[in-house]
């Protein structure tokens, strides 16, 4: 039924940014359709080329996807989008974090750091979909997977940031 809802809003209005992301993170998000995913992240982006929110998404598909090299050019090419902004979005910028936390093992300290600062500022992405993101970094073995996982309910589920104080990676940040 959502599906049906995205197609007809699309076809609508087959040039609209917002909806061709929109309809892309859903397909995302419910693991389906990846290359129409990607396909729809392009587009989205030809459109609005300096979107972070578009950008940080897309980058987040490639990265669940498996696609490394381009999803980490993508994950970079957001994160400058992002902090080229007058007023970042704190939400945007905490799910970058966690995508390099997840994604780049090089760079765990700064990711680490960097969420430690944001959620403590109170960022949040209330009802967002990390699960691409955990599923990924648990195929490919990341030693801090129980920290995503508890960095994802505080950021997406609203749970209390003191559970990340039992991680000794979170203590160190």
């Amino acid at each position: 039924r959502a599906r049906s809802r995205w197609l007809e809003a699309l076809s609508q209005s087959p040039d609209d940014a917002l909806l061709l992301a929109g309809y892309a993170t859903f397909l995302t998000d419910h693991g389906q359709e990846a290359a129409d995913a990607e396909r729809l992240y392009r587009r989205a982006l030809l459109h609005r080329p300096s979107d972070s929110a578009i950008a940080a998404n897309f980058a987040r598909h490639l990265l669940s996807e498996g696609s490394n090299p381009e999803g980490q050019q993508q994950l970079a090419a957001a994160l400058s989008l992002i902090l080229a902004e007058r007023a970042p979005a704190p939400e945007i910028l905490a799910e970058l974090m966690f995508y390099l936390l997840a994604h780049d093992r090089s760079r765990t300290r700064v990711a680490l750091s960097n969420l430690k600062q944001l959620i403590r500022l109170g960022a949040r992405s209330p009802g967002w979909n990390f699960e691409p993101t955990v599923h990924r970094a648990q195929d490919e073995h990341h030693p801090e997977l129980a920290l995503l996982r508890d960095i994802a309910k505080v950021l997406a589920h609203g749970t209390d940031p003191t559970v990340l104080e039992a991680h000794v990676a979170w203590r160190q940040a």
